[in-house]
């Protein structure tokens, strides 16, 4: 019985899966993975700013093609983030079956 207890800000305390994993050790790679992720989005949303900068309408020079595409990935890189803080949420409400 005390094994099923749960924690208000941990979430359950004695919880693994079949391989053994806890799940604060799920959590950590998570928010690890969520670290990776906001440094890779930041990435594009800096190349986004450069490259608008940098166009010269008066030169023809434009870069529409590589604008949209690293805010595709701003975006699919958003998704992912919000993916991956609400497996944790769950993780830690112990619905480990919904992740």
């Amino acid at each position: 019985m005390a094994d099923q207890m749960t924690d208000q800000t941990n979430g359950p305390r004695n919880n693994s899966n079949e391989n053994g994993v806890s799940t604060s050790e799920k959590i950590k790679a998570i928010e690890a993975e969520i670290e990776d992720l906001t440094r890779q989005k930041e990435d594009h949303e800096k190349k986004v700013r450069e490259l608008m900068q940098s166009e010269d309408p008066a030169a023809g020079k434009f870069y529409a093609q590589e604008i949209f595409q690293h805010k595709q990935d701003r975006l699919r890189l958003e998704v992912e983030l919000d993916w991956r803080q609400k497996r944790i949420k769950r993780l830690r409400l112990g619905m480990e079956e919904f992740t």
